[in-house]
């Protein structure tokens, strides 16, 4: 990264990544280009798609003006996956600052003007000690670009509100707690990145590396209003869980523990409740794999690693982590009480096949209150 600077250079590049976004990737390279101009450079990262991404970007950029495309790289390589791409963003920046975009969401035309607003003078923001800034999305679950971010469909994904200040160890418990770590809702100060890359070979990349960036940062920019839309994909990894994911979360959960160990106590600290809030994820995804009775052992084996660290840094942690803490059997039971609530509402008839009749949870709560609670 050869970062350059000036009254007149560029301060932001935005990689985008694409991925088979033929009947998108139009929607979300324009919604950069037309809110912004020489101070803002684009690459496009064509990842292997296999359908007409490569041409629907080709044949975009060849009808913007000259200086647009001169702002623009596009990068065509093999599939190589999302964090390959995301790094080569990374490598290629030479701009003070880097954010990322998905090949099926999109800027809302608020974007850029708001952050111009929020920033001030970006020459100053360049010099200054704001090293991040954090917003929030919208959902857009049908797959259809609105501007219309009220109610339930505005995702919050900033933990801070509306905030301008340091990042103090009450701010980075707030963060952390909330442990929301997608990367396309923030803009980085690209030296963040320095000697860190998004791990290739695990999922969910974005909880392996954003908190390390987060701990390298001196101030942050937050504001509580909606910036991007978030294209809810049903085919996408976060709605499809595979027995890679758990091996993934579980690897994760072992490397936070072990940087929590390799820093100052305040570091430690929030590399612990980390990793507990990892574990609540962990949960959820053992849950969608097995079922809410068979995935208790390894619910269990992650949360007896747990309790000693927790225990040492007498850590405040959500009611649904804390029950975690307390008793996988009792976190799984109410996870499966509200499940069967909603499908109630749903009218749905029946629980999945693999969470267990309520008679085998009848059972296991008796022999839980009988004082077999220890084995949690």
């Amino acid at each position: 990264m050869n970062i350059t600077s000036g009254a007149d250079e560029a301060w932001l590049t935005v990689g985008i990544a694409a991925y088979n976004n033929a009947d998108h990737i139009r929607a979300a390279i324009d919604s950069v280009v037309r809110q912004t101009d020489h101070r803002v450079r684009i690459i496009v990262v064509n990842d292997g798609s296999s359908d007409e991404t490569a041409h629907r970007i080709q044949s975009l950029i060849t009808g913007y003006a000259p200086a647009t495309r001169e702002r623009i790289l596009v990068i065509d390589q093999p599939n190589a996956g999302v964090a390959t791409v995301r790094n080569m963003a990374i490598e290629r920046a030479t701009t003070p600052f880097l954010t990322f975009l998905d090949g099926d969401d999109y800027w809302l035309e608020r974007y850029y003007p708001r952050l111009e607003a929020l920033i001030g003078d970006v020459d100053e923001l360049i010099t200054g000690d704001v090293d991040l800034i954090e917003f929030n999305a919208l959902a857009d679950p049908g797959l259809v670009a609105t501007e219309d971010w009220s109610g339930d469909r505005l995702m919050r994904f900033n933990a801070l509100g509306n905030y301008r200040g340091l990042l103090t160890p009450t701010q980075l418990e707030r963060i952390f707690t909330a442990s929301e770590w997608y990367v396309w809702t923030r803009i980085y100060r690209t030296r963040l990145f320095d000697n860190l890359r998004f791990p290739v070979s695990l999922h969910f990349e974005d909880m392996m590396l954003i908190p390390r960036v987060y701990l390298r940062a001196r101030e942050i920019i937050a504001t509580d209003e909606a910036l991007i839309a978030y294209r809810i994909n049903p085919q996408g990894q976060a709605r499809n869980t595979r027995p890679r994911d758990l091996t993934d979360i579980g690897h994760i959960i072992e490397l936070h523990l072990e940087i929590a160990g390799q820093g100052p106590d305040y570091q430690n600290r929030l590399m612990t409740l980390l990793a507990c809030q990892d574990a609540l994820y962990y949960k959820t995804v053992a849950n969608r794999l097995e079922g809410y009775l068979a995935s208790l052992p390894k619910i269990r084996q992650v949360v007896r690693q747990l309790r000693p660290l927790r225990a040492r840094y007498a850590l405040p942690l959500p009611s649904n982590t804390r029950l975690l803490m307390l008793s996988p059997l009792a976190s799984n039971l109410c996870s499966w009480l509200r499940r069967q609530r909603r499908g109630f509402r749903r009218r749905s008839a029946a629980p999945p096949a693999s969470a267990g009749s309520f008679e085998q949870w009848y059972r296991l709560g008796r022999r839980a209150r009988a004082g077999e609670r220890d084995s949690d």
